[in-house]
């Protein structure tokens, strides 16, 4: 199905009528009126001919010219349609690759855009991590993707290796209705993983600009792979820590073992209820894994002497502020000891000025904290805990964080 004109190319084809109307037509049409009057008036019959002859051919050349004009300017604007198209799709693309979480994704993205951009009709991507094993189909797209790949994946997987290796393109046109054309593309990025985007179309060769744009597709796919799973080896890291950092604290407050996990799991399920996006509930469940890390700097003998405890949020507050992955969790930490009425600590906040996270965070800690044995008192009954929640909501606790741990305490989620 031909693509439809746009507005400008519309625009642009009525101004070429308008001008070969103006010096083509009219002058025509001049020629025609002063030959009507002037041919008659020749007494050579020959001189007659001649004359109407050369208007009509001037006429048949002025048409000639028209339509080979149009034919020009068309062609150019309909390369600059799809030039455009082309353009649009890979920032489509690329605003698509600054959101994807995880490799996977970025790779079924390439091999869905590749189609696009080119008007494939399958669309691969293969990657390897280890130079010493074979390359892996990490996405296909396209309806005839999985056979064609069964019946050519042999030899794709050599012109695979030939464009990863050297870092060049491979095109394969076809010669027959029965052919395949082929283009092979290496991802962009110097360092692992390492791979191509194949595309194939039946019959139909493959234009140099869609080449050149499966070409910057394929670069674009392979940094933003190798960007991925650099934040993926980060995430890791930063898990791992998260754990060491829990297992110190269980250590070092001996009767608190498990609180943190405990907390983060509960705050988890109040933040959704609540309505928080992904961000706000990662950031909350590492708060909530890390509330008490100020408590590492205060010593033992010092952790039930209110003047030291109440120092662990301001501390806790510092240590994560600095880590660029902790960061998000850093206000709900300096807060989670705040009340609604300005009673808490450390700046004796008030209301909405104590963040969402701290407030559920408040909640939950109370919560595990009763429920379980301390150093100067027994656990209490959920029935008991949940009543002192209550009792203090308006005044320590935010009612509506209340209203939804209740509600998920009565559906037997927590």
């Amino acid at each position: 199905m031909p693509r439809r004109r746009t507005l400008f190319g519309q625009s642009v084809d009525r101004s070429i009528f308008v001008a070969y109307f103006l010096g083509g037509i009219v002058p025509l049409l001049g020629f025609a009126l002063l030959a009507d009057r002037v041919i008659p008036s020749l007494a050579d019959r020959a001189e007659q001919w001649a004359l109407g002859a050369t208007i009509a051919g001037t006429g048949l050349l002025s048409l000639a010219s028209f339509l080979a004009l149009r034919h020009i300017v068309t062609s150019t604007l309909e390369k600059m349609d799809d030039d455009n198209h082309r353009l649009a799709t890979l920032i489509g693309f690329a605003r698509e690759l600054s959101s994807a979480p995880h490799a996977h994704v970025v790779a079924e993205s390439t091999a869905g855009w590749a189609i696009r951009v080119a008007h494939g009709e399958a669309a691969w991507l293969f990657v390897r991590h280890d130079l010493d094993k074979p390359f892996e189909c990490w996405a296909s797209r396209g309806d005839l993707a999985a056979s064609w790949l069964e019946a050519n994946g042999e030899e794709w997987l050599e012109y695979v290796d030939h464009a990863a290796r050297d870092g060049e393109g491979l095109v394969v046109q076809a010669s027959t209705d029965t052919d395949l054309s082929l283009v092979v593309a290496p991802l962009g990025g110097d360092a692992l993983p390492e791979g191509a985007l194949v595309v194939a179309s039946r019959a139909r060769p493959f234009r140099t600009s869609e080449i050149d744009a499966l070409a910057t597709l394929a670069g674009l796919g392979g940094v933003a792979l190798a960007n991925v799973e650099s934040d993926d080896v980060q995430r890791n890291f930063y898990s791992h820590m998260t754990e060491l950092v829990v297992a110190a604290l269980d250590t070092h407050i001996q009767y608190r073992r498990g609180h943190a996990s405990r907390v983060a799991e509960t705050a988890h399920l109040v933040g959704r209820a609540m309505g928080l996006d992904e961000r706000a509930l990662h950031d909350l469940h590492f708060a909530a894994l890390l509330h008490d890390v100020g408590m590492l700097r205060i010593p033992p003998e010092h952790q039930k002497d209110p003047k030291h405890f109440r120092k662990h949020t301001l501390v806790g507050h510092r240590m994560l502020s600095r880590i660029r992955a902790w960061e998000g969790a850093a206000p709900i930490v300096l807060q989670h000891h705040e009340r609604i009425d300005g009673a808490g600590y450390p700046d004796g906040a008030v209301g909405d000025d104590i963040c969402l996270g701290a407030r559920i965070l408040a909640v939950c800690d109370t919560w595990d904290a009763m429920r379980c044995d301390d150093w100067n008192r027994a656990a209490l009954t959920p029935e008991a805990a949940l009543a002192e929640l209550e009792a203090n909501a308006g005044t320590q606790f935010d009612p509506d964080v209340v209203r939804a741990f209740r509600g998920l305490v009565e559906q037997d989620e927590i």
